[in-house]
């Protein structure tokens, strides 16, 4: 079965970076047309728009891609480790774009885990936290991470604005997007990868933040 579960992962990773391709290839379509248009401000501002989802997309391809011909091992690892050398990468991400980050951790042990394949949910909520925090005025996101019951419990927060009531379901469509909270895409592929793992995640708005909380079982001897 283990085989199985590394053919599905490399298929939802494959299925990302081509997903992520076609929507390149349309924003750059997008600037092609704008070009058409005769009023430079209106091409200027289209023009600059479409320049920020390229940078977006070209980082997130960048990340998947790093995993595209990943190669996962269920094997033991200490889950603090792990864990801290995310959150020390995603705190600095955010203090070079000037986010406060705040991060709780409760996790101790050695763990059989596909260690890589929750390091790239982390990269992935750390990129959406960040992108959504700076599309807000607050300029914030938290991490807690709990281990309980063998399973383990991550909770990203950030202080991207609130564009009125949005569903859960439309959170993770893997293109959404809007003009206030633009990098939703994200948590489509946090959604397939941790789907993948067994686990949960859950999207809400809170006290009007974005709150994503995943729960990750621990324990893969036996399925995998």
């Amino acid at each position: 079965m283990r085989n199985h579960f590394i053919a599905d992962l490399k298929n939802a990773i494959s299925q990302a970076v081509h997903q992520c391709n076609n929507h390149l290839s349309i924003i750059l379509s997008n600037c092609e047309l704008a070009l058409a248009i005769d009023n430079q401000q209106v091409v200027k501002k289209k023009i600059e728009s479409n320049l920020i989802r390229v940078t977006e997309m070209t980082e997130l391809l960048a990340q998947l891609n790093r995993f595209s011909n990943i190669n996962t091992e269920i094997k033991p690892i200490d889950l603090k480790l792990l864990f801290s050398n995310q959150l020390t990468q995603i705190a600095a991400r955010a203090y070079d774009k000037q986010i406060d980050c705040s991060i709780q951790t409760d996790v101790e042990g050695i763990f059989s885990v596909p260690a890589d394949v929750i390091q790239l949910i982390m990269e992935l909520l750390g990129t959406n936290a960040i992108a959504a925090a700076q599309a807000g005025s607050e300029k914030k996101i938290s991490f807690v991470i709990v281990l309980s019951n063998d399973k383990v419990s991550i909770t990203a927060s950030n202080s991207g604005t609130d564009a009125g009531l949005r569903s859960e379901k439309m959170a993770f469509q893997t293109f959404y997007s809007d003009r206030n909270e633009p990098v939703f895409e994200y948590l489509g592929i946090v959604k397939s990868l941790t789907v993948l793992l067994g686990g949960h995640i859950t999207f809400q708005k809170n006290y009007e933040k974005n709150k994503i909380e995943l729960n990750i079982p621990l324990k893969y001897e036996n399925d995998i």
